[in-house]
């Protein structure tokens, strides 16, 4: 059985996890994360990764995209607070591929390459056991505390 779910990883099938009334989808290429995610709201959503169960350390992708400007970064939870990963490496490596706001939901789709999990000190790769974190706020100040936030282990 362990080794059919290797197969289906590596062959790029998709993975989810609902929660809150987000869906965050995953599946892997040859070099990178490949992630869908969606909340209805018309503020900021996130979705994170860590390798132990804190928010602390969390590095997340954070998008408000329900009005213009658009914003998608990469973010590190500090607690209480958040910042901006500034570090032009670790920017480049987190690719929006489609960007959306209709009828209530923000729909992102994104591609992070496996080497920024290096960068941030954290495992990106196929199989790799995570603790994903999703969140999402009535706000599209990313200041703003979430409205939903959720934390579960799983498996990249």
């Amino acid at each position: 059985m362990a080794e059919s779910l290797t197969l289906a990883r590596q062959r790029g099938e998709w993975r989810s996890l609902f929660r809150g009334g987000m869906l965050f989808r995953w599946r892997h290429d040859s070099e990178a994360l490949l992630g869908e995610v969606s909340a209805a709201t018309a503020g900021w959503m996130a979705v994170g990764f860590n390798d132990t169960d804190s928010l602390k350390g969390t590095c997340f992708v954070m998008a408000q995209l329900s009005r213009p400007p658009t914003r998608v970064e990469l973010r590190r939870a500090l607690v209480p607070d958040h910042i901006r990963i500034d570090d032009p490496g670790v920017r480049e490596g987190l690719q929006v591929r489609r960007r959306s706001y209709a009828t209530g939901r923000s729909q992102l789709d994104f591609r992070l390459l496996h080497r920024v999990g290096n960068l941030l000190g954290m495992n990106l790769s196929p199989g790799a056991a995570t603790y994903l974190m999703l969140a999402w706020s009535r706000s599209p100040d990313f200041g703003h505390h979430s409205a939903f936030r959720d934390q579960r282990g799983v498996v990249l």
